[in-house]
């Protein structure tokens, strides 16, 4: 029994250093998208305002 909760208790720290780790992955992704979108919309927008011929 001792051991088993010692196990348990392990075992749901390291579900929620998981959780933490993915939402802070996850922010950091979509934080890295909007930025690389805001970078390729800039960019697409120069690219209408120069003359291509």
């Amino acid at each position: 029994m001792w051991l088993n909760k010692h196990i348990n208790i392990a075992i749901n720290r390291f579900v929620i250093i998981l959780q933490e780790g993915w939402d802070t992955a996850i922010s950091a992704y979509q934080f890295y998208t909007f930025n690389t979108l805001y970078i390729y919309d800039f960019l697409l927008n120069r690219q209408t305002e120069i003359p291509l011929e």
